[in-house]
């Protein structure tokens, strides 16, 4: 899985190893040629893609606030999910 952060000039990842991905790139304004701050999940090749699809899916979760960005991927059983929830 890859996220991506696009911002204005001058904003970069000042602070690559403070997440569990890999940094492809930390530029995340318009002078990285359109490309931004690139996260790489490695670790989780099922967390993305066809894999992700064939393993039934799953849900993204996004918290942005004064101390960052972070993002999760979650696997979920959606059928138990939506009875649950009627």
């Amino acid at each position: 899985m890859q996220m991506v952060i696009h911002a204005s000039e001058g904003c970069y990842l000042t602070n690559p190893g403070s997440f569990t991905g890999a940094a492809l790139s930390t530029n995340c304004g318009p002078s990285s040629g359109g490309s931004g701050c690139q996260i790489e999940d490695r670790a989780n090749p099922r967390a993305w893609g066809r894999a992700f699809n064939e393993a039934g899916g799953g849900v993204f979760a996004m918290l942005w606030d004064g101390n960052g960005i972070k993002i999760w991927s979650v696997r979920l059983d959606l059928d138990l999910f939506l009875q649950a929830a009627t």
